[in-house]
């Protein structure tokens, strides 16, 4: 995998799992680099002041704009993991070129941060956070257009075609189209639904609990597992429409959202929430799981992170007071809730907030 950065540095934010090297390829992307010529994958714009580096040999980079790292596990099965953590400091642009030499399809994950991703073929597709997406890209010249300060924490899971069609099969194959293809220069990118279970998924890949002398093989397990998610997603048959609630239930489900976003504090629930409805409170969550991938708790849980997240970037309240405001009466119960989403404590957050 080639990348070029128009204007970043980059740093090692001290993440455990990151941190914990065994027998992956992993290297920080600090210190001092040589230029080096342009690479041929994907065209840049003549003005721009490109930085290189590969990181199949480690090169050590040190240019404006961001910092980070990168780790790429390669599993024996053919499976490959990358994890990515680093702030961006200034707007800076990644160009990407795969780490395989023959046709791929992979699922990938931001679980902090956003940017927008330039296709070959020129399209330009904006990932945003907690999104996942399933892709295969044959060409070269992906790159990732990234804004300044923010955190970005990045997964992804490839596997080789060949390799895929033999695990699914061909009648599998046949519903992964254009991902299986045998045709070349498919390039591909769709949303997935983002479960509770995928997010559970991609959060662990960064866990500390990582560590330890099976940690490869819990690694290569973990990854796996995300992107048989992540292919069960795209695979999922479309609900019937037929059956999509009445227009009073629809507007119960209006209502019932109106308040979670304008009373998080609160002590919201299926139950009571589906009571101001005048609906059951299963009902609800069928409405809940049609309309937004998840049910009304897990639809709940996800505004109060986002909510939190927010306050905590504005480093104007402590932890207990945005646990408060977000609807968390015992900050255990927080920190605990925000780990799982975004893979680090809200001390780290705020923390990392209030020293810029």
């Amino acid at each position: 995998m080639t990348l070029f950065y128009h204007f970043p540095e980059i740093y090692q934010p001290a993440t455990n799992a990151l941190a914990n090297e065994s027998s992956e390829q992993g290297w920080e992307l600090a210190g001092s680099a040589r230029k080096r010529p342009r690479n041929r994958g994907g065209s840049r714009n003549a003005n721009q002041d490109v930085h290189p580096f590969d990181l199949s040999d480690g090169e050590l980079v040190d240019v404006p704009g961001a910092r980070g790292r990168f780790s790429i596990l390669p599993f024996k099965t053919g499976m490959i993991l990358y994890l990515g953590e680093f702030h961006v400091f200034n707007d800076c642009t990644l160009a990407i070129n795969p780490l395989l030499e023959e046709p791929w399809v992979g699922g990938s994950f931001h679980l902090l941060g956003s940017s927008i991703m330039e296709l070959p073929d020129g399209r330009r597709i904006p990932r945003q956070e907690q999104q996942a997406v399933i892709n295969r890209i044959d060409m070269l010249g992906t790159s990732f257009h990234l804004t300044g300060e923010q955190m970005i924490r990045h997964m992804a899971v490839v596997v080789p075609i060949r390799i895929a069609r033999d695990y699914i099969g061909e009648r599998g194959a046949r519903r992964l189209e254009p991902f299986l293809s045998e045709e070349t220069d498919i390039c591909a990118v769709e949303p997935v639904t983002t479960s509770a279970r995928l997010r559970s998924l991609a959060t662990g890949l960064f866990s500390p609990r990582t560590a330890g002398p099976a940690r490869h093989m819990r690694l290569q397990g973990t990854a796996s597992l995300f992107l048989s998610e992540i292919i069960d997603s795209y695979c999922q048959v479309p609900v019937d429409g037929t059956d999509d609630g009445t227009d009073w239930q629809k507007a119960g489900l209006d209502a019932a959202m109106e308040r979670i976003d304008q009373d998080l504090g609160a002590p919201l629930t299926t139950d009571n929430l589906a009571a101001g409805t005048g609906m059951a409170a299963s009902r609800l969550n069928q409405l809940f799981l049609r309309e937004t991938g998840m049910n009304c708790s897990a639809y709940i849980r996800t505004k109060r992170m986002i909510a939190a997240q927010a306050h905590l970037q504005l480093g104007e309240l402590t932890v207990k007071q945005v646990a408060a405001a977000v609807g968390y009466n015992h900050v255990s119960n927080f920190t605990r809730a925000y780990r799982e989403r975004y893979g680090e404590t809200p001390s780290r957050a705020l923390r990392r907030a209030t020293s810029r």
